[in-house]
């Protein structure tokens, strides 16, 4: 059985590029998304794993880098050998860095909350396509972030 995938995706957008105040605020909306993620279905429909997410962009006068570490969690709403597989899920707490072309770095475990929804369109029984958004909410340094993301990519089952 498949039980297990990866999932490759490239963030179309987010709301909330302003992610703190050590970093500045974002002047230009283009920005460098992506996520990789691994997850394990304890399930024909749940599925846990990790997620790991970075993007650049830029922000006045400066170029800001973040990356974040995430557990997460899955309820498919068909089952996991279907086509076409809704979901919705959570996420939260996790690692989060920030850096940026002035030198400013900073790490921070946050207790965040993340909820995904999405779907996954499997093309053969390994290889399928993703799409998803999600609403992430947590601090970093002390400032709150709310940010409202889209995202596709390929998923591979093995």
């Amino acid at each position: 059985a498949r039980d297990n995938e990866i999932i490759l995706s490239f963030d179309l957008q987010s709301s909330d590029l302003n992610a703190n105040a050590v970093v500045g605020t974002a002047t230009n909306p283009s920005f460098l998304g992506g996520r990789i993620e691994y997850g394990s279905f304890l399930n024909r429909n749940h599925e846990v794993g990790l997620v790991f997410a970075g993007r650049t962009w830029d922000a006045a006068d400066q170029r800001v880098t973040q990356t974040s570490f995430t557990p997460f969690w899955r309820c498919h709403l068909r089952a996991r050998d279907e086509r076409f597989t809704p979901y919705m899920g959570i996420h939260g707490g996790g690692y989060w860095f920030s850096s940026n072309d002035l030198g400013a770095t900073g790490d921070d475990w946050s207790v965040g909350f993340g909820a995904p929804i999405g779907s996954k369109y499997w093309i053969t029984r390994s290889v399928g396509l993703v799409s998803e958004l999600r609403y992430d909410k947590y601090s970093m340094y002390g400032s709150s972030v709310n940010d409202l993301g889209a995202s596709i990519g390929f998923a591979y089952k093995f």
